[in-house]
């Protein structure tokens, strides 16, 4: 999390900047037997923007899960630098 003053004061930062989390609200029709009624649904959905979008150029990518399980790259991809 960085404060909005240090995305303010540096513009070139590649922290992804959150615009906001919305809900929509959708009306979906359920039908259980001969009995139909309606059920609102929320979808919730995140706007941010796009990191690499920008006039830098990306010298190097990681993929952040959280989960080391089954993630290894094999030793002759080592100097691949993308």
């Amino acid at each position: 999390f960085a404060p909005a003053g240090a995305l303010l004061s540096n513009p070139d930062t590649l922290l992804v900047r959150f615009f906001g989390l919305h809900c929509l609200k959708v009306k979906k029709e359920v039908k259980v037997g001969n009995v139909s009624s309606q059920v609102i649904q929320c979808v919730y959905f995140v706007v941010m923007s796009n990191m690499f979008a920008s006039a830098l150029e990306i010298h190097r990518r990681f993929d952040l899960k959280g989960s080391t399980v089954g993630r290894s790259t094999p030793q002759a991809l080592w100097s691949d630098t993308s």
